[in-house]
C-alpha cells in the first residue's frame, strides 16, 4: 500500500474453490467479485451524502469476464443505483471513481483499491488447463505477461484483492 498500514490495506488473498471457467467466464469468481465491490460500498460509500470516498476499480482476464462482472453488478439494484448515486455527484472523470477493465486495459488507471478476477481457472471437467491468456504472452523472451499483470496490481494506492479459483500447486506450467 502506499499508505501507512492501517486496517484494510494491503492484499487480500480470496480463493473460490467451486469455480471453472468456459469461454473467458468465471461464473464464481464474477460473484465474488460483486460481494467484494459490495463491501467496498459498505465500507466507503455515504449513504445520506450519495458519495463515495475511496475510489475501486474491478480487472478481469479478458472482456467476457469483465462483461459478465459488469452485467452482475447492474443485475444488483442496490448496487447498480449507488454506483450511479457516487458517480453523479463524483466532480471529476467517472473512471477516477470506479472502473471496469480488462487487464490489457487498465494502463493508466489509478485507484484506491484494486478487486482482480484472474478468471481461469478449471474447466467444467476439473482439469487445470495450464493457459494463462496474457500472462502466458512473451513468457520465453520479453516477458511481457509478467509485465501486463504487474501493471494492473500497481494500478492501487491502497490495497489489491486477487480472486483466483486455482492454486499455485496446480499449475505446473513454467
Amino acid at each position: 500500500a502506499a499508505v501507512p498500514k492501517a486496517e484494510g490495506l494491503g492484499f487480500k488473498d480470496i480463493y473460490v474453490s467451486d469455480a471453472t471457467c468456459s469461454g473467458g467466464v468465471n461464473e464464481n469468481e464474477a460473484v465474488k467479485v460483486v460481494e467484494e465491490l459490495n463491501n467496498h460500498f459498505n465500507l466507503y460509500y455515504d449513504n445520506q451524502k450519495g458519495v463515495l470516498s475511496q475510489s475501486v476499480g474491478v480487472v478481469g482476464f479478458g472482456k467476457e469476464q469483465v462483461d459478465y462482472i459488469y452485467d452482475l453488478v447492474l443485475k444488483d439494484r442496490e448496487l447498480n443505483e449507488k454506483i450511479k448515486t457516487a458517480i453523479s455527484n463524483f466532480d471529476d472523470v467517472p473512471e477516477k471513481l470506479i472502473f471496469f477493465k480488462t487487464i490489457e486495459t487498465v494502463q493508466g488507471q489509478e485507484t484506491d483499491h484494486l478487486i482482480l478476477s484472474l478468471t481461469y481457472g478449471r474447466d467444467k471437467n476439473g482439469k487445470v488447463v495450464q493457459r494463462f491468456g496474457e500472462l502466458n504472452r512473451g513468457f520465453d523472451d520479453n516477458k511481457l505477461g509478467q509485465c501486463i499483470f504487474n501493471v494492473a496490481v500497481t494500478r492501487a494506492k491502497s490495497s489489491v484483492t486477487v480472486i483466483h479459483s486455482v492454486t499455485a500447486e496446480e499449475i505446473d506450467n513454467p
